[in-house]
């Protein structure tokens, strides 16, 4: 769901258009009209916003957010699946000295895309945020998971899920989590980085983005 390295572009590319071909093709079968996803989105390589250092692998959703969606022709639904490199890459090669975000600040980026979106006529669902224990492992950016991050994504994802600030929730933590560890992805749903979903994953998400879609008509 992200090109979060030049290594993995182009194979994340695909996956990611992918995701956003097979919600584009339920959203027309299922009501005609049309939900922002893909890297309207889902591109988590852009954040809500703040550290110079991050800027330099894409513009923030808050400074892409017109462009990508409220320009879009026939827009009705935001399905907003973003946060985990705001949590995840302090520390890492791409923002050494960078430290972790408040859960505050997160929340309030949530707000300002939603109440943004909003105030356009446009319906928002809001998605939690994936397991990721080893992700990128044999990297420069194998400490983009520690226990710390993992707190922080299960701190937003519960308020993700309570807020009430979005239509609808999809729950791709649960959706997508291993049974037996459910800090880790479910290995028939990983792409094998342990951070992006594979086909497997981007399935179960397009099928529950679809019917969230569905129902906030």
């Amino acid at each position: 769901m992200a090109d979060l390295c030049r290594g993995y572009a182009g194979r994340l590319h695909y996956r990611r258009q992918r995701c956003a071909d097979r919600l584009q093709h339920a959203r027309d079968r299922l009501y005609g009209r049309r939900a922002a996803f893909g890297r309207d989105c889902c591109d988590q390589c852009r954040h809500f916003g703040g550290a110079p250092a991050w800027r330099q692998n894409g513009e923030h959703a808050m400074a892409r957010i017109s462009h990508d969606v409220f320009d879009a022709p026939a827009v009705t639904t935001l399905v907003l699946f973003i946060g985990i490199n705001d949590i995840s890459w302090p520390g890492t090669a791409f923002a050494p000295t960078q430290p972790m975000p408040a859960l505050s600040s997160l929340q309030e980026g949530y707000r300002k895309l939603a109440a943004l979106a909003k105030s356009r006529g446009l319906r928002v669902i809001g998605v939690t945020l994936a397991p990721f224990r080893g992700a990128l492992a044999g990297t420069p950016l194998d400490n983009y998971y520690d226990d710390d991050k993992n707190r922080l994504r299960l701190a937003v994802n519960a308020w993700i899920r309570d807020a009430g600030i979005f239509d609808a929730v999809v729950d791709a933590d649960s959706l997508l989590q291993d049974r037996h560890d459910v800090t880790k992805l479910d290995a028939r749903y990983d792409s094998g980085d342990h951070l992006h979903p594979g086909p497997g994953g981007n399935a179960v998400l397009a099928q529950a983005i679809a019917g969230q879609v569905r129902s906030c008509r």
